[in-house]
């Protein structure tokens, strides 16, 4: 026996669970990007050893609340199994306890690995040495410089410092080996320390990702206190992009973990209450009393040694305290807008709004609702099927003709005859570039739409009362009005029709 979308779901009207589905729409399937389902997700967590599940399921506690916990565990188990990672534990000792202090395991494996990947890539080149500097400017150095902002940091400062010092006073660039090269120099004073070492060779794990299957992670090595290993990259630190939705919600926990974002819910919304956050957080570790997202502030922010929030310390009103706030955010080389400025996010969903896909009032915020639509109108314009704001989003969003949310399947829409406005209507059928959801089905896409004229087809896994369900999505769109073609089950029965909801 099979059904359509709408049939299967007609005997299911409890109007609680209409309300958490159509919830869970925005958070789940649009937001997020079609992340595994927690079944999956849960299954992948269950093949890791023990150690590395302990490490993840502390780093992702499922008070999260369903989509975050799945985008961290897999954002964790990415970080985990991809290849090559050299041993922390071929560094000398001292060195191994000065990455562990700068990259704490409880930043959780996607973080500690990117920071001590930076860390062992700063050890494993040449350090500065100012051994040929006076006592004083070696002091003053020193002070500028401490240990406590990890190897990473400390070069880059010493060498900056130095640089500065040897112009002021006509120095050479510092003393030279008979080869030529600057000899080695450890922060701990000891020349045998933090020799230059070559990679180690990349292991055969298979990537993740592009259709690949994740295969169960190798136990943990013993002699390492993490037990884990790294691979060093290029030490050079890059400003990570607020607008992307994982990296602001990494920098929300991290402020929440100081102490300075006080609430419960991390959606990656970079809102007032995130930009109080974060200039609180400034303050409070010696920088400019502002909300920019500069480099300086990403290394304090993620420094193992930042201060942290007082315990006293209550989060001000932003309706009332505004100092410092709401600093411009520079658009990508090429771009004329960034959607974290309010003024720039008003003329995105002004347009997104025009298009028929943003269907609220612009309010300058860029929240889950504006990434949805966002990625409605890539999907539907043939761009990258994600909720990245670029260039060629920007592009295609000043054309003259953009394709229109009115020639897409993407919305609300609700059976003939029937009430979008009516809150127990179990037939309201929400179509996004991820899924769709009618009634108490959850159906996500396993591949894009695919476009034909004026149908758009895809398979999908429907899930209803605990079942999954093979599925194909077929609906075609003419005018307001959309026909329901999708089949669960093997046969075809009587379509069902839709109308637009305004």
């Amino acid at each position: 026996m099979s059904f359509t979308l709408a049939n299967m779901s007609e005997s299911l009207r409890d109007a609680e669970l209409m309300k958490s589905v159509r919830l869970l729409l925005i958070l789940t399937l649009v937001s997020f990007g079609g992340q595994a389902r927690a079944q999956t997700t849960a299954d992948d967590l269950s093949a890791l050893d023990p150690d590395n599940r302990s490490w993840v399921e502390q780093t992702c506690p499922r008070s999260h609340g369903p989509s975050l916990w799945m985008s961290c565990v897999n954002r964790q188990i990415v970080a985990l199994r991809a290849p090559g990672w050299p041993a922390v534990s071929a560094l000398a000792p001292e060195m191994q306890k000065w990455v562990m202090q700068t990259c704490p395991v409880s930043h959780g494996p996607q973080l500690w690995r990117s920071c001590a990947e930076r860390q062992v890539a700063a050890l494993s080149s040449s350090l500065p040495n100012i051994s040929d500097l006076s006592a004083e400017a070696r002091q003053w150095i020193d002070q500028t410089c401490p240990r406590s902002h990890g190897p990473q940091l400390w070069k880059s400062c010493v060498e900056r410092e130095s640089a500065a010092v040897r112009r002021a006073t006509g120095q050479s660039s510092g003393p030279q080996n008979r080869e030529g090269r600057p000899p080695q120099a450890s922060p701990l004073d000891n020349p045998a320390i933090a020799t230059s070492r070559p990679p180690a060779p990349v292991q055969g794990t298979p990537a993740v990702g592009d259709g690949a299957k994740m295969q169960p992670s190798s136990p943990l090595p013993s002699n390492s206190p993490l037990m884990l290993t790294v691979r060093p990259t290029s030490s050079a630190e890059t400003l990570r992009d607020l607008a992307r939705l994982e990296v602001a919600v990494e920098v929300q926990l991290r402020l929440k973990e100081r102490g300075f974002l006080k609430t419960s819910v991390i959606d990656g919304v970079w809102g007032p209450r995130s930009r109080i956050a974060l200039r609180d957080f400034k303050v409070a570790n010696g920088l400019p009393r502002t909300d920019e997202w500069d480099l300086p502030s990403q290394m304090a922010l993620f420094d193992s040694m930042s201060a942290a929030a007082a315990q006293w310390y209550v989060s001000p009103d932003p309706a009332t305290e505004t100092e410092g706030l709401y600093r411009p955010f520079a658009p990508a080389i090429g771009m004329a807008l960034h959607p974290l400025n309010p003024s720039d996010a008003n003329l995105i969903q002004a347009r997104l709004s025009e298009l028929g896909y943003y269907r609220y009032q612009p309010e300058g915020i860029w929240g889950l609702v504006s990434r949805s639509a966002l990625q409605d109108f890539k999907a539907a314009n043939g761009l990258s099927d994600d909720d990245v704001w670029d260039s060629s989003v920007e592009a295609s969003l000043r054309q003259a003709r953009p394709t229109p949310a009115s020639d897409t399947p993407f919305g609300e829409w609700s059976v003939v005859g029937t009430s979008c406005s009516a809150e127990m209507n179990p037939q309201k059928m929400v179509v996004s570039a991820k899924g769709v959801v009618v009634g108490s089905m959850i159906c996500e896409l396993q591949e894009r739409f695919v476009r034909s004229n004026t149908d758009w087809s895809g398979h999908a896994l429907c899930h209803l009362n605990g079942r999954d369900l093979a599925s194909k999505i077929s609906l075609r769109v003419t005018g307001q009005r959309l026909i329901d073609r999708s089949i669960v089950g093997t046969s075809t029965i009587v379509p069902t029709s839709f109308d637009r909801c305004s």
